[in-house]
């Protein structure tokens, strides 16, 4: 898939974004010469995918146990229906 396709893949990912990662090396990605022109793989971008929501959900975790720790709410039960949140 072309460039701009599969930064539409990734939330909040330009096209211009994800070609630096490609160059840096971050992302896999096939470059056709001598057009230079980058091709990357579905798979590959939907781990990337993977990854950054992994990633996000372990800061929000993090985030939110700060918080509630400085709120001095640990131990509490949450409400019901509010169970995971």
């Amino acid at each position: 898939m072309t460039t701009q396709e599969a930064a539409k893949l990734l939330p909040r990912t330009s096209a211009a974004t994800l070609a630096r990662w490609a160059r840096d090396g971050d992302v896999p990605v096939t470059k056709l010469r001598p057009s230079g022109r980058m091709l990357f793989l579905r798979s590959d971008i939907e781990a990337l995918v993977e990854r950054k929501n992994s990633v996000s959900e372990e800061r929000i975790k993090k985030s939110t146990a700060s918080a509630d720790s400085a709120r001095g709410v640990e131990g509490l039960e949450p409400l019901p229906g509010f169970e995971g949140v």
